[in-house]
C-alpha cells in the first residue's frame, strides 16, 4: 500500500479545522510531499499478508490511485527488466561510459587536477554505531525511522564534504530494506557520491540533455518557489545535483568478524549552487568521475534515478500535488 503524507506551512494563523480539502485549498501552502510504500507481514509466519482494499469515490481520488497504481507497476517492471544486474546497459549509456573511461584517462594525465572535480572512491565516508534499545519498534527491531535519519545525515556530510559547500536536500530517490536490524549489533554504514549533473544557466547553453533535467528540476520545486521568494533561489540559480548512495551492513557481536549482512541501501540527492553562499563559500561545478565498471554501474543508475525522480515529481504536479 502506498500511503501520501504532506506538510503545510503557513505565515499566519493555521486553519481552525483540518480537512480533506485543504490539500486542493491550501495547495500553495505545501512545501513538503512524501509518498510511502508499505508491505504487511504477518506476525507469526513473517509471510505476506493481504491489507484491506480501498474504493475511490470521487475524481481526484481516483486520479490518485490510478497514478500510484502505474507507477509501482512500472517501478516493478523496470526492476525486472531493466536492472543493470541482468541486463546491459543500453547504447547510450555505453557510449556514456566510454566517454567517462576517456574522461578518467585525461584527468589522470593532468600534473594538477581541478578543485571541483573527484573520483568516486575519494568520496567515501563511514560510520559505525552500535544499535540502542531505545531506538526498537514494536517488533524488537531498529526503528526504520532512525536508520533514515542515521544514514540522512551521513549522506549530508558525504555531499557537503563533496562540494565544500552546504548542501540543499532535494529527494529520497529510493531506500531498500534488505534485513532488520536488531539491538545490540553494529551497523556500518558507506556512503559515497555517485551521481552529479550540472544545473546550467540558461545563458551558458547546456546541451539538450542538461536542458531537459533543468527544466524538469525547475517544475520540481514550483510549490517550493510559490511559497518563498528566498526558496527559489535554489533552482533560479546554477549548480550541481549531487546524488548520494548510502549502504549499510549489520555484524552481530556473537558471529564471526567477517560475517556481515547486507541490510539496506539508501540514496539521496542535495543542490549546491555554482555560486554558493559567500565569498569564502564558491564550489563552482562538481564533478565526480568513476574509474573501475562497478563504479561506472552506480553511476548509470544514479543517473536513471535521477530523471526517474524528477520526472515522477513532475507528474504529480501535473496532478495537482505538490
Amino acid at each position: 500500500m502506498e500511503i501520501s503524507i504532506k506538510g503545510f506551512s503557513y505565515e499566519e494563523n493555521t486553519p481552525k479545522e483540518i480537512t480533506p480539502e485543504i490539500v486542493t485549498k491550501d495547495a500553495a501552502n505545501c512545501f513538503l510531499s512524501a509518498n510511502f510504500t508499505f508491505v504487511a507481514r504477518n506476525p507469526k509466519t513473517h509471510k505476506a499478508h493481504p491489507v484491506n482494499k480501498i474504493l475511490p469515490t470521487n475524481e481526484a481520488e481516483w486520479l490518485d490511485y490510478k497514478r500510484a497504481e502505474s507507477h509501482n507497476a512500472s517501478k516493478k517492471m523496470r526492476a525486472k527488466l531493466e536492472s543493470l544486474d541482468k541486463v546491459p546497459p543500453t547504447e547510450s549509456e555505453s557510449k556514456m561510459i566510454h566517454s567517462l573511461y576517456n574522461s578518467t584517462k585525461a584527468i589522470n594525465k593532468l600534473q594538477k587536477k581541478p578543485e571541483n572535480v573527484h573520483f568516486m572512491d575519494t568520496t567515501k565516508i563511514s560510520a559505525t554505531q552500535i544499535q540502542q534499545p531505545q531506538y526498537r519498534n514494536r517488533h524488537g527491531v531498529i526503528f526504520g525511522g532512525y536508520l533514515l535519519r542515521q544514514t540522512f545525515e551521513l549522506a549530508y556530510c558525504t555531499a557537503g564534504a563533496f562540494a565544500k559547500s552546504y548542501p540543499r536536500f532535494i529527494s529520497l530517490d529510493n531506500v531498500t530494506f534488505k534485513a532488520p536490524v536488531p539491538v545490540g549489533c553494529v551497523l556500518l554504514a558507506d556512503s559515497e557520491v555517485c551521481y552529479t549533473e550540472h544545473i546550467h544557466d540558461p545563458k551558458d547553453d547546456p546541451s539538450p540533455s542538461v536542458q531537459t533535467l533543468n527544466t524538469i528540476l525547475k517544475d520540481f520545486d514550483t510549490s517550493a518557489n510559490e511559497l518563498s521568494n528566498d526558496s527559489s533561489e535554489y533552482f533560479s540559480v546554477p549548480g550541481t545535483l549531487i546524488q548520494v548512495k548510502v549502504n549499510t551492513k549489520i555484524r552481530n557481536l556473537n558471529d564471526d568478524p567477517d560475517k556481515l549482512i547486507e541490510s539496506g541501501t539508501f540514496v539521496y540527492s542535495f543542490f549546491v549552487a555554482r555560486d554558493g553562499n559567500g565569498e569564502y563559500d564558491q564550489p563552482g561545478y562538481c564533478s565526480v568521475i568513476p574509474e573501475s565498471y562497478s563504479e561506472m554501474i552506480d553511476y548509470v543508475e544514479g543517473r536513471r534515478r535521477a530523471y526517474e525522480t524528477a520526472s515522477y515529481a513532475q507528474q504529480l504536479r501535473l496532478t495537482g500535488h505538490h
